[in-house]
């Protein structure tokens, strides 16, 4: 099986499992990390071809998923340090989606998206989760889409569109159905 097929599936799965249960700690920290590894495989040139494309945001996503189990009695830090993250692969997914290459400035607009994540996940706590676990929820589907069917190729708008979309059914359902 082709890595980035695999990585599709891997990535649809977590965005589901994120779509669903990412109101959970140890879910979302896992989806985060997913979604890190796929922000960092654009920035390490070369690195999206072969395995480590695959293992990076398993990985990730493993890692994330353990820091968010572990951490348990330290929760409020631990959602903090995951508005950073996300806020950060949040921009890093948006860059990517509309094709913008910033170069290592990139970098610094992400950790401004991570500060941004940060203040949304103090003053807005509960919404900010079903906000984040919409937002990285729709990413990581929209990206596993686009590795599982290579020969179909979204614009930047549709993407961006449909990731859109998986979020508010997201905030919606999470939101106020849940209620």
């Amino acid at each position: 099986m082709d890595p980035a097929v695999g990585l599709g599936l891997v990535l649809i799965a977590v965005g589901l499992v994120v779509l669903f249960l990412g109101k959970r700690l140890v879910v979302l920290g896992a989806g985060v990390g997913a979604l890190l590894g796929v922000g960092l495989l654009q920035l390490i040139p070369g690195s999206s071809i072969g395995i480590f494309a695959f293992v990076l945001p398993i990985g990730l996503a493993i890692v994330g998923g353990m820091l968010a189990f572990f951490m348990k009695a330290a929760a409020n830090m631990f959602f903090l340090i995951i508005g950073f993250i996300a806020g950060g692969a949040v921009v890093l997914a948006l860059f990517d989606m509309l094709a913008v290459d910033l170069g290592l400035m990139e970098f610094v607009v992400a950790s401004l998206g991570g500060l941004v994540g940060i203040y949304l996940v103090r003053r807005f706590a509960n919404w900010a989760t079903i906000v984040i676990v919409g937002l990285v929820a729709g990413f990581l589907i929209v990206n596993g889409i686009e590795l599982l069917l290579p020969t179909v190729q979204f614009s930047q708008w549709v993407k961006l569109l449909l990731t859109g979309g998986i979020a508010a059914a997201d905030i919606w359902y999470l939101g106020f159905r849940g209620k």
